[in-house]
């Protein structure tokens, strides 16, 4: 923020690209390589850009206590043409992540929703 007397004071600054599946959705809604674009910006001073967003993305994760609807090879059976990642999550990230992740694109983001809502669904 800026003071009265005109410095400016950073409360936070971050000289790193995201963490977690972030850059990852940055690389695939835009088909770039967000570390190269990163790198550039650090070593040549050179700032790319401004992309295009090529796809939409998203991200949908499964606790191991909840009893899914559909199975994980019925999900990459479903949805595999938009699935572009899936793993375990390690233990130590997975209250806020989830045990399982999927993470997904396409132009079409109904098509996204249907998928995080199929992923999501719960047997009743």
């Amino acid at each position: 923020f800026e003071t009265k007397d005109k410095r400016v004071i950073e409360l936070e600054v971050n000289m790193r690209p995201p963490g977690a599946w972030m850059t990852d959705a940055i690389n695939y809604t835009f088909d770039i390589d967000v570390y190269a674009a990163w790198a550039d910006m650090v070593v040549k001073d050179a700032a790319g850009g401004p992309y295009k967003g090529k796809y939409f993305t998203a991200y949908a994760s499964r606790k191991r206590h909840i009893d899914y609807l559909h199975s994980h090879a019925d999900v990459l059976a479903a949805h595999g043409d938009k699935i572009v990642h899936h793993q375990a999550i390690e233990e130590v990230f997975s209250r806020a992540m989830g045990n399982y992740a999927y993470q997904m694109r396409s132009k079409d983001q109904k098509a996204l929703r249907q998928a995080v809502d199929y992923i999501h669904a719960e047997k009743a």
